[in-house]
């Protein structure tokens, strides 16, 4: 991947981007204390799909600039102003993220698109009846379990994958 960087939000985001320019977009945004590296089996799977893939480094992760704060909205924030100084639009995310303050809670709600919720099983330190929360609370979400725990797209990368373009397929 190829390494660059943006400024947004008013900090300085690294991100890996590849594929082709004019390919359909898929942002990759890893967990807390992870970084954009966290994707390397996915990214070229996407690309193999057709897409360009763009994986961020969040705030205070790897490559990308320290700064205040570290809320779910203030992460998002910058993710969203650093798509609109990059001119993507229209782009499918994959994010292992969890709602970590109120506002994110309230926020699930709002979400309009479409949306896949891939939960690690039981052996995930989520608990399962808090992701069957998430998924209820957004308006038209698709909730499947694979197994292998919180990491699931590590620890199971083929079936992650599997279901990942799958799902991608079936909302083209």
């Amino acid at each position: 991947m190829a390494r660059q960087r943006v400024r947004a939000n008013g900090i300085e985001l690294a991100y890996d981007a590849i594929g082709g320019a004019g390919a359909p977009p898929a942002v990759l945004l890893h967990a807390l204390g992870e970084a954009a590296e966290d994707w390397s089996d996915l990214a070229p799977r996407l690309v193999a799909a057709g897409h360009r893939v763009l994986a961020f480094d969040l705030r205070g992760h790897a490559d990308s600039a320290w700064a205040g704060s570290y809320s779910s909205r203030v992460r998002a924030d910058d993710v969203a102003a650093a798509l609109d100084v990059l001119g993507v639009r229209g782009t499918v995310v994959v994010a292992r993220s969890g709602v970590t303050d109120a506002a994110a809670w309230e926020a699930l709600g709002a979400i309009t698109a479409p949306t896949l919720l891939v939960a690690g099983g039981p052996s995930s330190h989520v608990p399962q009846e808090r992701l069957d929360e998430v998924a209820a609370r957004i308006p038209d979400c698709t909730m499947v379990t694979i197994g292998g725990g919180h990491h699931v797209h590590r620890a199971e990368p083929e079936a992650f994958a599997r279901t990942v373009l799958g799902w991608l397929g079936a909302h083209a």
